[in-house]
């Protein structure tokens, strides 16, 4: 791996929502190795009985996207290349963003730049499995809270 491709990021975003919580969401950015560079994930956000009468059907997209997928990305230090996230509900976020946001079942149709360095990515573990990582880790930060 040359040092440019040691550098390069990917983002991996995902929000998770629990009944008795509310959302909570996880962002994961790791090196082209698949090792993580860094995690940050949301408090519980639950939208109150006028929000969700206000809202309406773009609550979600406002809760996911401009919300917890905004405050996420703005605590990350590294910039990846791109922001891939697995519910279309984050694309809201993409105005808030200065990379690529990548859905992932829209991966064919990312940019070739991008494209090269997912590649490289995908050749050393699956695309989608840091967002189980993600879900994995928020669990376990639940159960940390639920404890203390």
């Amino acid at each position: 791996m040359s040092e440019q491709e040691a550098q390069v990021s990917l983002g991996f975003i995902t929000v998770v929502d629990h009944d008795e919580l509310g959302c909570i969401g996880g962002y994961l950015i790791l090196n082209l190795g698949g090792r993580p560079l860094e995690f940050h994930c949301t408090a519980p956000v639950r939208a109150n009985r006028a929000q969700q009468i206000l809202y309406g059907v773009s609550l979600k997209p406002f809760l996911y996207g401009e919300l917890v997928g905004r405050s996420l990305v703005e605590k990350g230090l590294e910039t990846p290349i791109a922001i891939l996230a697995n519910q279309p509900e984050l694309n809201s976020l993409q105005s808030f963003i200065d990379v690529p946001l990548i859905q992932v079942g829209d991966v064919e149709r990312a940019q070739s730049a991008v494209m090269h360095d997912l590649q490289i990515f995908m050749e050393t573990i699956p695309i989608d499995e840091p967002f189980g990582r993600i879900t994995d880790a928020i669990e376990e930060a639940r159960r940390g809270a639920r404890a203390a």
